[in-house]
């Protein structure tokens, strides 16, 4: 078996192809202008060599870069709202849509990105921080509207319940004002309505206590002007200094009988008489030197006895 595939191994084959079922198959050079039968459908084949037309062409292989579309930008418009776009740009600020992602991102809009960056009143910045990501100021107008309407419903039933038919209409009327006046005042505080005082009070809240806000009744302009206290320096106490005594003690002599007197210590002196003694010292320490009196000698004592014992 292994001599019969050795030799089938150095016969040159022919591969050729049923016209029929387009099985490939194999015959041997001999076989040449010969037919062979296909073993899958038994039809026919005539076994010859392949034209140089059938052979595949060799393809040398290409080193070079191909030049694609990122590589030459041109300048489109946005298939969904029309802006022209500028070369290299892909993505609409008009309408947040992305060419060649084929997404929408409304954050990256010019109109959105002008909000985030406006300063914005401690309302403001309140509503911002308890919104949901999917909600909008709106959509919080106009459920706090369904929920204003809905109190003063219930203002009107209950005064005419408790008030009367007339007069328990008027009361709930007037209720259903007061209610609706200050839900028009919070829109305009928390920024979903527009606020005319929206300025003054932000110039307010920048400055705190620092600033003052004065409104111009005729124009309507802020005009801004800021305190200043400076603390004057003579104003300022410099702290006291104390001077502390000084002793002139003499070295003791241990075997001294006499008992040595410690100073007392004086009083705590405030600067300026310290400075007058500092002044006075100098000219004292010119003066002519005196003379020491003589030391007197120490009466003996009774205890002389016994040190002459010893």
């Amino acid at each position: 078996m292994d001599g019969f595939l050795f030799y089938f191994d150095l016969v040159p084959m022919i591969r050729v192809t049923c016209p029929c079922c387009g099985v490939g198959i194999k015959a041997e050079d001999r076989l040449m202008g010969q037919d062979v039968r296909c073993p899958k459908c038994l039809s026919p084949v005539k076994v010859q060599r392949p034209g140089k037309e059938e052979l595949a062409k060799i393809v040398e292989p290409n080193y070079e870069p191909q030049a694609r579309d990122d590589d030459h930008p041109k300048a489109i418009d946005c298939p969904k709202c029309g802006n022209h776009l500028r070369i290299g740009e892909y993505l609409c600020k008009s309408c947040g849509y992305h060419v060649k992602l084929e997404a929408y991102f409304e954050d990256l809009t010019s109109e959105a990105l002008a909000k985030g960056t406006e300063p914005k009143t401690k309302w403001e910045h309140w509503l911002e921080t308890q919104l949901h990501e999917l909600s909008t100021p709106r959509d919080f107008m106009i459920i706090s509207a369904i929920c204003a309407l809905f109190l003063c419903l219930v203002a009107v039933l209950t005064a005419r319940i408790f008030a009367g038919p007339l007069i328990g209409t008027i009361l709930g009327l007037i209720g259903s004002a007061g209610i609706a006046l200050l839900w028009f005042v919070l829109m305009q505080r928390l920024g979903v309505m527009n606020d005319p005082k929206r300025d003054e009070r932000l110039a307010r809240e920048h400055h705190g206590k620092l600033g003052k806000v004065v409104r111009d009744p005729g124009k309507g302009h802020v005009v801004r002007e800021k305190r200043k206290n400076h603390v004057p320096a003579a104003g300022v106490k410099e702290p006291q200094k104390l001077s502390l005594p000084e002793y002139d003690v003499d070295d003791i002599d241990l075997f001294d009988e006499k008992p040595t007197k410690r100073p007392k210590a004086s009083p705590a002196q405030p600067v300026a008489t310290a400075k007058k003694q500092a002044a006075v010292q100098p000219s004292q320490s010119t003066a002519a030197p005196q003379t020491a009196a003589p030391a007197k000698k120490s009466a003996p004592k009774d205890d002389d006895w016994l040190n002459d014992l010893l």
